[in-house]
C-alpha cells in the first residue's frame, strides 16, 4: 500500500485489519506500507501504534552535490542512452540535465540564501526531462534542436510547477540558460567552475566523470558566494546540537540532583583537558617584523590565544559554579 498518509482517517481501520488477520496469517506474510515523512515532528499522520508494529525504512535525499548527481545519473542505464536515434548527443545532454536536477536541489542546504520557499524535486522531474529530451532529439532527426522551448518547458513547466516565488523562478531560468544550451553536446563545455560536460564515453565513462573530476564541493559550483558555506555550516551544527539535546534527559531546574551535576561537572572538566595550550609565533617570524605573512601569523596567533583564555575562564567559573562556590548567573545559563 502506497502512500498511506492520504488517508488520515483510513489509517485506524487498517490497523485494525492488521491485527486481525495477523492471528492466522502465514509465517511468511508482510505487508509493505509507505508514507512520505512529516513536515513537522508535531504533525503526526500515522498512529503511533502503527508505527510501533512496523520495521522502518527511511530513503534520505542524498546530502551534497556529488551523492545527488550520483544519484541522478545512476537512475539510467546504458539502455535508456541508447534507445534514443541520436545517442551521442542524447549523452552529455542528460549528463547536463542531470546536473541541473542536482544544483536546485544542492541550493536547498542553503537555507534562504538557496531558495525562498521549501521545494521538492524528485526524480520524477528528471525522468519527464530526460524522455522529452530524448524525444525531440528523435524527431529533429539533424537539425537543430529547439533549446528555447525545452527550457521553457523545464523551467516553466516541470520544474517550475513547484517554484512559487518569482525570484526563484528567475534563479531556475538562469540554471538552464548556463548549464543546457547547444555547445553542451558538441564541445566540451563547462558545467561549473572546473567541472566539463563530456561528450562522448560509454555510460560508465560518464559516471566515472562524477568520481573523479568533479570538484570538492562548495557554494561556487552552484553559484552562490563562499559565505554562504559558514552560514551553512553553523546551521547543520545548531542543528546537530539541538538533536542531542533533545535525546538527552532533562535536567532539573537549579542544577538540583547529583546525577546531572556530576555529568555535567565531568562533561565541562574534558573540554577543559581538550583545550591545547596557547600558541606562540616561531622565533624566526618574530625577527621578520617587515614580513607582512609574518605578522598576519602573530595577529592570528594573538586572536587565537584571547580565544582560548576566554574559554578557559568560561569553564572554569562554570565548574565553581556547578561546585557551589559562586552563583549561577544568567550568562552561566548560555554556555
Amino acid at each position: 500500500l502506497d502512500n498511506i498518509h492520504l488517508l488520515p482517517r483510513w489509517l485506524p481501520i487498517l490497523e485494525s485489519s492488521l491485527q486481525s488477520v495477523s492471528e492466522g496469517a502465514h509465517p511468511e506474510f508482510r505487508c509493505f506500507l509507505s508514507a512520505e515523512a512529516e513536515p513537522l515532528s508535531n504533525l503526526l499522520t500515522l498512529p503511533r501504534s502503527l508505527l510501533q508494529y512496523c520495521l522502518k525504512i527511511s530513503n534520505q535525499p542524498p546530502q551534497g552535490l556529488k551523492a545527488t548527481l550520483r544519484q541522478a545519473y545512476s537512475s539510467f542505464t546504458e539502455s535508456d542512452l541508447v534507445c534514443c536515434q541520436r545517442p551521442d548527443e542524447f549523452k552529455p545532454a542528460l549528463f547536463a540535465l542531470c546536473f541541473f536536477h542536482a544544483a536546485l536541489q544542492a541550493r536547498q542546504k542553503c537555507g534562504p540564501q538557496g531558495w525562498a520557499g521549501r521545494y521538492f524535486f524528485s526524480f520524477s522531474e528528471l525522468s519527464i526531462c530526460a524522455a522529452v529530451l530524448g524525444q525531440n532529439l528523435d524527431s529533429a532527426s539533424g537539425e537543430v534542436l529547439p533549446w528555447d522551448d525545452l527550457r521553457g518547458l523545464f523551467g516553466e513547466v516541470v520544474y517550475g510547477g513547484h517554484i512559487t516565488d518569482p525570484w526563484d523562478r528567475r534563479t531556475c531560468t538562469a540554471y538552464l540558460e548556463t548549464i543546457l544550451h547547444p555547445d553542451v553536446i558538441h564541445a566540451r563545455t563547462e558545467l561549473a567552475p572546473g567541472f566539463m560536460c563530456p561528450v562522448e564515453g560509454s555510460f560508465s565513462d560518464f559516471a566515472a566523470h562524477i568520481e573523479n573530476v568533479l570538484p570538492d564541493e562548495s557554494p561556487a559550483l552552484f553559484g552562490m558566494h563562499p559565505s554562504t558555506e559558514l552560514k551553512n555550516l553553523g546551521r547543520e551544527a545548531d542543528e546537530a546540537l539541538e538533536a542531542v539535546l533533545q535525546m538527552q534527559e532533562p535536567v532539573e531546574e537549579g542544577f538540583k540532583g547529583g546525577h546531572q551535576e556530576g555529568q555535567l561537572n565531568s562533561f565541562v572538566s574534558d573540554i577543559y583537558d581538550l583545550l591545547p595550550n596557547n600558541l606562540g609565533a616561531p622565533s624566526d617570524f618574530e625577527a621578520r617584523r617587515a614580513d607582512p605573512f609574518a605578522a598576519v601569523i602573530r595577529q592570528e596567533c594573538r586572536r587565537l590565544n584571547t580565544l582560548l583564555d576566554f574559554v578557559r575562564d568560561s569553564l572554569t567559573t562554570l565548574k565553581y559554579a556547578l561546585e557551589g562556590f559562586v552563583s549561577i548567573s544568567e550568562q552561566m545559563e548560555t554556555f
